[in-house]
């Protein structure tokens, strides 16, 4: 970060400290001759209003308006959602396709699913591109699953317990998050990790890896249990810098409102 004086404000701090230092001398001298008071002379603004002299307070604040640290970064979020399988895994989708089934939590109106069988079944999804972030810095992603295990037949399939795992990749390797148990409520589960801060690769992220960002579940239950994911999505917080000069206009102007007011005299807030 940089620090920045703004040149307007700086004028009217040392405007101010010159009349406070000369009003001070004044003073002294007053004081040196037993035949004048020791008061200040007052001054009067064009209305006839009595004028405040500057206070420590009046100080700090031109000092704090002046000073200006930039650039600052405002952290904002943004959520994609997939684009369209990567690899199925062995999965399949009901009530749409690959690209649209795993946009919303719908419950089971569309879901990707996968039955019958030993565990360690996984599909990989392509994320949306992000829009409109050319120049900002990405800080983190963090994955997130509803998904829940049904044991039965259609239509009517028992909620039943099972492990999941989710993941994602931007480059080579796969970063894991661990197996989640599903509970019984029938309720889709949501299934998250921490918020990442490198890319799968354990380098620093940018928006090629959210370019290629991909989101995996790893179905992790033997037997007739059927895996059901009905939403997928990611959260990328991104931060963008402001232009210095809004910023340094921003503090000039705050701290030349409260001094003007000073310098009028005005006794408003």
């Amino acid at each position: 970060m940089q620090l920045r004086v703004c040149p307007c404000v700086a004028y009217l701090f040392f405007r101010y400290h010159g009349t406070s230092l000369r009003t001070a001398n004044r003073t002294l001298a007053r004081d040196s001759e037993p035949t004048l008071a020791n008061s200040r002379t007052p001054r009067f603004d064009r209305e006839g209003n009595p004028m405040r002299h500057a206070n420590t307070l009046t100080l700090w604040l031109i000092a704090a308006g002046a000073l200006i640290l930039s650039p600052t970064a405002f952290g904002d979020l943004l959520t994609l959602h997939p684009s369209d399988v990567s690899s199925s895994g062995g999965f399949s989708v009901a009530g749409g396709i690959w690209s649209d089934s795993l946009d919303t939590n719908d419950t089971d109106a569309s879901y990707a699913h996968y039955c019958c069988s030993g565990p360690g079944q996984i599909f990989y999804v392509d994320m949306d591109d992000p829009v409109g972030l050319a120049g900002a810095t990405i800080e983190s992603v963090r994955i997130s699953v509803y998904s829940r295990y049904v044991a039965g037949l259609w239509p009517s399939p028992a909620p039943a317990i099972g492990a999941v795992n989710i993941g994602y990749r931007t480059g080579t390797d796969t970063v894991w998050v661990g197996d989640t148990d599903t509970d019984m409520s029938g309720a889709y589960n949501l299934i998250q990790s921490i918020a990442y801060t490198t890319d799968s690769d354990l380098g620093p992220l940018d928006l090629a890896d959210l370019d290629s960002l991909q989101i995996s579940v790893q179905r992790n239950a033997s037997g007739s249990l059927q895996l059901r994911t009905t939403e997928i999505f990611a959260e990328i917080i991104y931060s963008v810098v402001p232009e210095p000069s809004t910023l340094l206009l921003f503090g000039c102007g705050l701290a030349a409102l409260s001094a003007g007011r000073r310098l009028r005299g005005d006794s408003s807030p």
